[in-house]
């Protein structure tokens, strides 16, 4: 099955994904995409494009619109300027993973903020944990989105998504699985890696 290319098709993704695999944790939820999913075929570039609100051009030329506020790409020492471009990032990834099977595609982190300050000071922060804790520790790249549901009227509160490519990357593309971050306790560690880092860096 082909990439999907632009299209202007809306998809819902809520139910791609394996949800919380470690049980529910405050403030913290966890996805996993894999290549296929209750009989179901998923791509990372659509999954993208859902947080991104972002269907008629490729995703690094999405607007700002809607409840999302930024994105951008976190990359490990290694791996290649080229996937500083999300929509490379994704699209490399959908055509190195073989369809048969059901292979882990994406690990993804959702860290929600109540009662939040200072918006700009938790994507600061989970950029940074991003960047240190989890392209630069496991070697993967991630993809920050956030949204601020409040500016279309939503009740739900100010999240960021932290979408982490379930391989390693190197200079010449994707390596092995990224164990730590798909498998058992990945949830429960990300958490108290986050919580250990927000911890030390709180909300000035």
């Amino acid at each position: 099955m082909p990439t999907p290319s632009i299209t202007a098709t809306r998809v819902d993704v809520g139910s791609w994904t394996l949800k919380n695999p470690d049980g529910c944790t405050e403030h913290f939820t966890y996805d996993i995409l894999k290549r296929r999913y209750k009989e179901r075929e998923h791509n990372c570039l659509t999954y993208a494009r859902a947080k991104l609100r972002c269907w008629d051009r490729s995703i690094d030329q999405a607007v700002l619109q809607r409840d999302v506020v930024t994105h951008q790409i976190l990359l490990p020492p290694k791996a290649s300027d080229l996937y500083l471009n999300p929509h490379s990032l994704w699209t490399a990834l959908d055509e190195e993973t073989d369809w048969d099977g059901e292979p882990h595609m994406m690990a993804g982190m959702t860290i929600w903020f109540p009662d939040l300050r200072s918006q700009h000071w938790a994507i600061r922060q989970a950029a940074a944990f991003a960047q240190i804790e989890l392209a630069d520790v496991h070697g993967v790249g991630v993809h920050l989105v956030a949204h601020a549901p409040g500016r279309i009227a939503q009740k739900a509160d100010f999240h960021i998504h932290l979408l982490c490519t379930a391989r390693t990357m190197t200079n010449s593309g994707f390596d092995a699985f990224a164990q730590n971050l798909l498998f058992d306790g990945c949830q429960s560690r990300s958490k108290a890696g986050w919580d250990a880092w927000w911890k030390a860096n709180p909300e000035t």
